[in-house]
């Protein structure tokens, strides 16, 4: 049986999302044809930051089998790290205070020998944490 876990979109948008609530309403009140081009050039930022947030979510995946916690990375060239759970012997869960408001951080898996992996910033680490333990 295989389950994934949900990569979270919301640290990558974060920067642009705070942003946009500082620029757009001062863009909008001043709206001089130098602003309309501002303005319309931080919209492009903000379609190529989405369209980047979706690829880095696809180019990522983390995984539980049976047997293995999996860690696949990339969309043209693949790395996949995957790690037995007899050899787990720490999972350690890292939210910083964004994540824990919004539900998303990072896993670090300590194995036995020198393995380190971290997982990217999934959707409930604890719940993921619970699942391979």
């Amino acid at each position: 049986m295989k389950q994934k876990a949900r990569i979270s979109a919301f640290p990558y948008l974060l920067p642009y999302s705070l942003t946009s609530i500082i620029f757009l309403p001062i863009a909008l009140a001043t709206m001089a044809p130098t602003h309309a081009l501002m303005l319309l050039a931080w919209v492009m930022i903000v379609f190529v930051a989405l369209i980047h947030s979706f690829v880095i979510r696809l180019g990522k995946q983390v995984y539980v089998t049976d047997h293995v916690v999996g860690f696949k990375t990339g969309m043209f060239t693949k790395d996949v790290t995957e790690m037995s759970l007899s050899k787990i012997e720490t999972i350690e869960v890292h939210q910083p205070f964004m994540g824990r408001m919004f539900g998303y951080g990072a896993l670090r898996f300590r194995g036995t020998g020198a393995s380190n992996d971290f997982t990217p910033y999934i959707k409930d680490p604890n719940g993921f944490k619970n699942l391979v333990t």
